[in-house]
């Protein structure tokens, strides 16, 4: 079995929004928080570790709900189930409560096609408002 390389967890609201964390070079390309298996790390641990670093959100429970290839390697998507505090930008990127929309569309480009395949496949519908909220949902 190909070794795990990156992990994202999903987290959503009642209200349909996702957290989202942009790219630390571009803050409108925004997708899922994670990041990449260290050497020796379990794929569980490294999602709890990577919500951490980019959105101070402590990870309680986590099941997988997505496993693909993404960019030709193996990344597992986990749906947190349970998690305690409250999201914060970081040195990562900014962080925002985001309509599923804004990681499928031009502005999102570097995980775009992984987030419409995910999102089809988990039955989540991708919709929402445009980007001209975009200011107004982020978190502090």
């Amino acid at each position: 079995m190909t070794p795990v390389y990156g992990v994202g967890v999903l987290v959503r609201r009642p209200d349909g929004l996702v957290l989202a964390v942009s790219r630390p070079y571009n803050a409108h390309d925004i997708s899922l928080p994670g990041g990449k298996v260290e050497i020796g790390e379990r794929p569980i641990d490294a999602a709890v570790r990577e919500m951490w670093e980019e959105t101070w959100i402590r990870v309680r429970e986590l099941v997988p709900v997505y496993d693909t290839l993404c960019h030709g390697r193996r990344t597992i998507t986990f749906l947190a189930t349970d998690w305690r505090g409250s999201p914060h930008s970081t040195d990562e990127g900014l962080v925002y409560w985001a309509p599923t929309r804004w990681l499928v569309d031009d502005q999102s480009p570097t995980f775009r096609d992984h987030n419409v395949k995910m999102f089809r496949a988990l039955g989540i519908p991708i919709g929402g408002a445009g980007r001209a909220a975009l200011a107004a949902s982020r978190c502090a």
